[in-house]
């Protein structure tokens, strides 16, 4: 039986090709949906592959189609590569072929005739040999090789790096830190850094200030009242304790090797007088490969802090996007009565679809926000995920690819929660961000499956410089190993957020902690913010915060638990 790999983000055209191919026992087909999901089933070594078809529109934008091609035949070698244009670009054809592809066709064609062309070139191109088996994937284990340096400048030798071992000393590695209470890591006291001791001040964010983005108050770098980390006066603005210690290798600068500058896309000018330039159609995507790893907490509370900052005066307009589909629970998170979401914008969505281009399905604020968005207290805007499964099928590539465009239109910073996948959905989502925060935590597993997707997005061509690392749920023990991790995994690290046991209790509770009072957690979250986007001052948070945890309602909170199996099968 001959494999044959459909790479197609359209899920119609797809299933009049395959169709034809099903009726013939010699074929097996297969399917992805975008370039990710590709080269994940490729890579994966499971199937040997006939042929691959590659719809060249599934190909991510600014892409190089040629690289592309190249690396998926440098995995496949044997694998016949066809490829099919949109358009008769005669460029496009001559690249695709010196790259490595085999055949290419040229829409528009019959579904007969696409079908035909397809079986002749799979029936004349032979094929079939066994691709040469995948590397192995690199495992978080011990540099053991004397010639790897211990900080690979460019962050990560993926090139046959070998890994390390955080709980040994091997070679050019590093024995586990002892120091710090393990098991009280959140003992963190604000204040001076000279009233700290060494174990607190470790619990805090630290980057050398040659890497910092421009301070909010241009008439202050020594201190101001912002949470970015300023000046090396030996502590932080407002007293929040900054590592200075020697020890630290260098840091990268934040989303790649040009760091904050005027000229990144969607970057806020920060000007002497304190005047901030506020940046429009700005989407964060939050994402991490593997789920339990606080993305969705850190998500909706970066969105609100967000959405509680002062920027000249005004608030900033910010939506939260729930992008998990199938598992997404930030409006149970945030405590919202969900009678609206994705899914009804969906519907309306598909039925413009019967009569109009994509490009021009466009709604107006005050649609949006009376028919699919639900409203926190703290100003935020909600887009939730489906109420039941059934919905999800509604969400494909081109609606999300509508909904976004829509919201960037009418808010200024969208932040989306991605699910632990690559669907078609999520990685369209990362693609139309402006930044992507990808979490990971101290788990040797999350590491691994982060380098393993950080790979297949370079072998793609997607835009790395978009994403930048935080380190969540650290404890004092584990600052010597950040910045191993982050060197690794080949990604700047933008921020540490410390382990805070309040947490899980504010999420049951339905609370945002950063409406509350400073606490480790805050701190990291808001220098995290301001690392992306230099906005979040000391004193922005809502009118509503009071001294304790959540807001200044005093009724009887209702439990998350009474509403989390409220989603219908």
């Amino acid at each position: 039986m001959k494999t044959v790999l459909f790479i197609e983000n359209d899920t119609y055209w797809f299933q009049q090709i395959s169709s034809h191919f099903m009726l013939k026992p010699e074929y097996k087909i297969e399917y992805a949906s975008n370039m990710l999901e590709a080269m994940n089933r490729i890579q994966s070594g499971g199937n040997v592959y006939y042929a691959i078809v590659i719809n060249t529109s599934a190909i991510m934008q600014n892409s190089d189609e040629g690289q592309v091609i190249a690396s998926i035949k440098e995995k496949v070698p044997f694998a016949k590569i066809i490829c099919v244009l949109e358009n008769n670009d005669p460029y496009k054809f001559v690249s695709l072929s010196q790259n490595g592809a085999n055949g290419v066709l040229v829409k528009p064609y019959t579904i007969d005739a696409i079908c035909a062309e397809l079986e002749k070139d799979i029936q004349n191109m032979g094929g079939g040999v066994k691709q040469q088996p995948p590397q192995p994937v690199q495992n978080f284990g011990g540099f053991t090789s004397p010639q790897q340096p211990p900080y690979p400048q460019s962050g990560g030798n993926l090139q046959g790096q070998e890994g390390y071992n955080p709980y040994q000393q091997q070679g050019y590695g590093y024995q586990m830190p002892q120091k710090g209470n393990v098991e009280n890591p959140d003992n963190v006291k604000i204040g001076n850094l000279g009233d700290m001791g060494q174990e607190q001040r470790d619990i805090h964010e630290f980057r050398p200030k040659q890497f910092i983005p421009n301070s909010f108050d241009g008439n202050n770098p020594s201190g101001g009242d912002n949470y970015g980390q300023q000046g090396g006066m030996g502590h932080g603005p407002n007293g929040y304790g900054m590592n200075q210690n020697p020890m630290h290798p260098p840091m990268q600068p934040p989303y790649g090797n040009s760091g904050w500058n005027d000229s990144m896309p969607n970057n806020r000018q920060v000007r002497g007088n304190g005047v901030v330039r506020i940046p429009s159609n700005t989407a964060i995507s939050i994402h991490s490969p593997k789920g339990g790893v606080g993305k969705s907490t850190i998500s909706k509370e970066l969105a609100i802090t967000y959405a509680t900052s002062n920027v000249n005066g005004n608030r900033l307009r910010v939506c939260l996007l729930d992008m998990d589909i199938d598992y997404g629970d930030i409006a149970v998170m945030l405590e919202l009565k969900q009678n609206k979401s994705i899914a009804d914008w969906a519907r309306n969505i598909r039925s413009r679809m019967s009569n109009m281009n994509e490009n021009d399905i466009w709604y107006s604020l005050e649609e949006i926000e009376r028919y699919y968005l639900l409203e926190h207290k703290s100003g935020l805007k909600v887009l939730a995920a489906p109420t039941n499964y059934r919905d999800s099928a509604l969400i494909n590539e081109q609606i999300v690819r509508i909904i976004i465009n829509n919201l960037k239109k009418h808010f200024d910073i969208i932040v989306v929660d991605t699910g632990p996948n690559v669907k078609d959905y999520t990685v369209i989502s990362m693609e139309l961000s402006d930044h992507i925060v990808m979490v990971c935590n101290m788990d040797v597993s999350t590491i691994n499956e982060i380098l393993t997707l950080r790979k297949t997005l370079e072998q793609i061509q997607f835009p790395l410089n978009k994403i930048g690392l935080v380190m969540n749920e650290i404890k004092s023990n584990d600052n010597d190993n950040i910045n191993h991790i982050s060197n690794f995994l080949g990604l700047p690290l933008i921020g540490t957020i410390p382990r805070f046991a309040g947490i899980e209790v504010a999420n049951n509770n339905g609370d945002t902690l950063v409406m509350g009072r400073d606490n480790a957690f805050t701190i990291g979250l808001k220098r995290i913010a301001n690392t992306i986007l230099p906005v979040v001052r000391k004193g922005d948070d809502s009118p509503s915060r009071s001294p304790v945890m959540g807001g200044s309602s005093n009724k009887p909170k209702q439990s998350i638990f009474s509403s989390l199996f409220n989603k219908k099968k």
